[in-house]
């Protein structure tokens, strides 16, 4: 079933524009997903840190003030080896490294949930 989560599955949303994130956390909490936000990519790191469980999916935009998603996610696949990360961005013009998840904003929760699925689906 599209969108349907995968047991225990816990995502951290990374997004610096409040009503975004809020719509992508409402979304993913209705779909049955253990779901942690921050406002930036230090605040991330933070939320991260404190996470007692394991983060199976990180959800970032690409540009954000203080630290963008690249090195975001650079930084807590150290903390946690084996994150699957899928960046976001309105930025038509944003260069990505090969092999990255991406979704291109604006999306729709329907979007948003196929495309959290098919990166917990995809192989490691």
């Amino acid at each position: 079933m599209s969108g349907a989560p995968r047991t225990g599955a816990c995502i951290l949303v990374v997004e610096d524009h409040a009503g975004i994130r809020a719509m992508a956390v409402r979304t993913l909490r209705a779909r049955g997903y253990e779901v942690l936000d921050a406002h930036d990519g230090r605040h991330a790191l933070e939320v991260a840190a404190a996470c007692n469980s394991s983060i199976d999916l990180l959800v970032t935009d690409m540009e954000m003030p203080y630290m963008g998603g690249l090195d975001l996610a650079r930084e807590l696949a150290e903390l946690r080896p084996g994150l699957r990360v899928l960046f976001v961005s309105g930025n038509r013009q944003i260069e990505l490294p090969a092999q990255v998840h991406f979704l291109q904003k604006p999306y729709t929760p329907a979007t948003l949930a196929a495309a959290v699925r098919d990166v917990l689906d995809a192989p490691a």
